[in-house]
């Protein structure tokens, strides 16, 4: 039922009540109240749900699965509370990120030990970097020793 019909149900139904004129319309105004008010309250819950949702794609144990993956188990809380943000805030796909925890535990500066704590390497959006590729050339200290 729309609120206009809902409106007029019960504008009709009230008039059929007979009652007189200056409480006829106190009542609608009364009933009309209620109804905004009703509408607001529904319009807040609904809003508060959406930002609740998490993204089709990211599955129900998302934040597991992330803590799973990362090369450092550091800071939890603060990395929930991140990945939350992300996951909630339709930031990117849970494929992309999952992917860039791959490509980072990959990487030469991982590799070399140097790990970004989870909140940070989330809160920087890294799971868009791209690995640097490292080129073939010799390094003027590396010619310099003759190597």
């Amino acid at each position: 039922m729309t609120e206009t019909t809902l409106t007029q149900k019960t504008i009709s139904e009230l008039r059929d009540l007979c009652l007189g004129a200056d409480k006829f319309y106190l009542t609608c105004k009364i009933v009309e109240s209620a109804l905004l008010e009703l509408l607001e309250r529904t319009q807040r819950i609904e809003n508060g749900l959406q930002k609740l949702k998490i993204p089709a794609d990211w599955p129900v144990d998302y934040q597991q699965q992330f803590w799973d993956a990362y090369p450092d188990k550091k800071a939890k809380a603060a990395a929930m509370k991140s990945l939350e943000k992300i996951a909630k805030g339709g930031k990117t796909s849970w494929r992309d990120l999952i992917s860039g925890v791959e490509r980072y535990k990959n990487s030469q500066s991982v590799k070399r030990g140097f790990v970004k704590h989870p909140a940070t390497w989330l809160n920087g959006g890294c799971w868009c970097d791209e690995e640097r590729v490292q080129s073939n050339s010799r390094s003027f200290f590396d010619i310099a020793i003759g190597q």
